[in-house]
């Protein structure tokens, strides 16, 4: 396994790679590299997921984004626990990336549409190609809502977050786009997945809830 996961050749799967690799990007995302220069890229970007930054000032985002949510639950008296969790895994997430000059509703659903693709359609050429179209097409309308305008602002007014340093390096809008799409789906998605989970077990392990 060890030879595997180092071997030069391997290719990146899942996380939607298969779109990714048709792009033809100059700078592929941090995702998706390997070896020194994801090391390097690690490195680069730590500075917004340290421990340290996450608990001074992180912290209290992810605090003030939960009694937002919690209050909104008490409201309207039910809710579904996945939406819950998505919609804490981006509001915090996009302030670390700087996805934060369009709707947060709708890049939730935005977002939610896009990874909840199913895979039941896709025997035969044409159903393959209708669910890449409509992939591409999901990640243009991120492009347009969500990606542009931030990348504008931070233009204008760089501020500490993660499109900000990839301008600073130089990279192009298609990257940047697609640094962020990557960040969608390994910081929000598996995120909302982790949350629901554990939601689930402290829901069905009463002793386990009055422990937390």
């Amino acid at each position: 396994m060890r030879d595997v996961l180092r071997n030069p050749e391997a290719k990146q799967a899942g996380f939607k790679a298969e779109l990714i690799n048709r792009g033809g990007l100059t700078r592929p995302p941090i995702l998706f590299l390997s070896g020194d220069a994801h090391r390097q890229q690690r490195a680069a970007t730590a500075r917004f997921f340290s421990p340290r930054v996450v608990e001074e000032r992180h912290r209290p985002d992810i605090e003030h984004q939960v009694d937002r949510i919690i209050a909104g639950l008490r409201n309207s008296g039910s809710a579904r626990l996945d939406d819950l969790a998505l919609d804490l895994a981006v509001s915090v997430a996009a302030t670390i990336v700087g996805l934060t000059n369009s709707d947060r509703s709708g890049m939730i659903r935005r977002l939610d549409a896009f990874f909840s693709v199913g895979t039941a359609l896709r025997n035969g050429v044409l159903a393959r190609a209708m669910t890449f179209l409509q992939g591409q097409a999901r990640m243009l309308h991120f492009h347009l809502a969500d990606v542009r305008p931030a990348i504008a602002a931070r233009r204008k007014a760089p501020q500490e977050d993660v499109i900000s340093h990839l301008i600073a390096e130089g990279h192009r809008d298609r990257d940047i786009l697609v640094e962020c799409f990557t960040y969608g789906a390994a910081g929000m998605v598996t995120t909302r997945e982790f949350i629901t989970m554990a939601g689930w077990h402290l829901l069905e392990d009463a002793p386990c809830a009055r422990g937390s």
